[in-house]
């Protein structure tokens, strides 16, 4: 199995829809997100690199994904209307409906939820696709839907705390944004694998299919300026059919050109904000 994984709003959904669209993948799409995946999963980041226990937790779920044994809910977020829910119990969520045809020796697993894994991870899949983009980017997304993971909130000295009280952080997505990406990059650098490749999704539409072929070379697949063809229709579509709802990555690629017009990082955040830069620049070069 493959892994696409990253922070939230680093691109994993439409380097999913790739495999699933353009390279006949069996795409799996977030069974460890809180409200739609596994029934074992209780809170966004359940598991993390930091706790053993509940990584070896981790592996056997994986494992039981593999082999079709696992049961996934239904999908259903809070606040949603009564039509949806009904829908959703009778069909499923997407993730219960993509695992249903989740099978064959192509299969890939969507989820940025498992992005403070990546050393577990790495253990069971073949290889893991690990996405980035730029920080302002992240930091606006999670601004915009006001997301906060306070799972994932860090110890009392965590050093770029320095001059703050943490619970000025607590509720803040800023600080989120950049403290999830922060452990990604770290977990990066720490990986003894290389089973694994780094994608700048804000760069992606604009390959060249010897780009992708580097990019995606560990696939093997028959033509690179094939995937190069789609990928250009896929970010310059703007149709009503194909590539249009939650798969018109054209309105997507403006929105996110849009994102990084609109830097406004707060003060208590500047110095996390600056080494995450630092660390996406290394990545992204």
């Amino acid at each position: 199995m493959i892994l696409v994984t990253g922070c939230p709003r680093s691109g994993t959904t439409p380097l999913g829809y790739m495999f699933e669209k353009f390279m006949d993948y069996s795409v799996l799409h977030e069974p460890f997100n809180y409200h739609t995946g596994l029934e074992q999963v209780g809170s966004y980041f359940q598991y993390r690199d930091i706790d053993q226990t509940v990584n070896g937790e981790l592996k056997s779920l994986l494992i039981r994904i593999a082999n079709n044994d696992v049961i996934m809910k239904d999908g259903i977020f809070p606040g949603e209307n009564i039509y949806r829910r009904f829908a959703k119990r009778a069909l499923g969520g997407r993730t219960k409906r993509s695992y249903k045809n989740f099978t064959g020796n192509k299969r890939v697993i969507k989820d940025p939820f498992l992005a403070l894994s990546l050393k577990s991870s790495s253990e069971v899949f073949d290889h893991m696709f690990i996405t980035i983009r730029p920080p302002v980017g992240i930091i606006n997304s999670f601004r915009k839907y006001k997301w906060v993971f306070p799972e994932v909130f860090p110890y009392e000295g965590f050093e770029y705390f320095e001059g703050y009280k943490s619970s000025e952080f607590l509720n803040q997505p800023e600080f989120y944004a950049l403290y999830i990406q922060y452990l990604i990059y770290i977990s990066i650098e720490k990986l003894e694998t290389n089973s694994f490749t780094v994608i700048d999704t804000s760069k992606l539409a604009d390959k060249s299919s010897i780009q992708l072929a580097e990019l995606f070379g560990f696939l093997k697949l028959e033509s690179y300026e094939k995937l190069y063809q789609n990928l250009k229709n896929m970010y310059e579509s703007n149709s009503k059919g194909l590539f249009s709802g939650i798969h018109n990555h054209q309105r997507g690629k403006n929105a996110l050109k849009a994102s990084y017009d609109n830097v406004n990082i707060p003060e208590n955040c500047m110095a996390l904000y600056m080494e995450v830069c630092r660390l996406y620049e290394c990545q992204a070069n």
